[in-house]
């Protein structure tokens, strides 16, 4: 986003944050699943808008926790920013195509 519009050139605002799964698997793990929307804006007032989906998976809560939510927010940040264009879209999302079943569902669920 900075090399394309430049620092202080967009921001972006996070809108929604919901825990959407939050379990033990049978090897003590904690499973923990985000969902996020994240709002971008280009200093000319454009801004666009969508939603991203994270897990985290550690024996620790917290950081299952902070892994789940820092991957929500950056996949939806990703999505935000491919409608600005061919240049930033292609490059954000190329390698960032798969998305979990499970949380697809829950999407559709919503």
């Amino acid at each position: 986003m900075n090399a394309i519009f430049g620092h202080g050139g967009w921001s972006s605002q996070i809108t929604m944050e919901r825990n959407v799964m939050n379990e033990k698997d049978d090897r003590g793990r904690w499973n923990v699943g985000y969902l996020s929307t994240v709002k971008v804006t280009l200093l000319n007032g454009v801004s666009h808008e969508d939603c991203g989906s994270g897990e985290g998976i550690d024996n620790n809560k917290v950081k299952a926790h902070e892994k789940a939510m820092k991957s929500s927010v950056t996949d939806a940040m990703k999505r935000a920013s491919r409608h600005f264009g061919e240049r930033l879209g292609k490059s954000c999302l190329e390698n960032d195509l798969y998305i979990s079943f499970k949380f697809l569902l829950i999407l559709l669920l919503l």
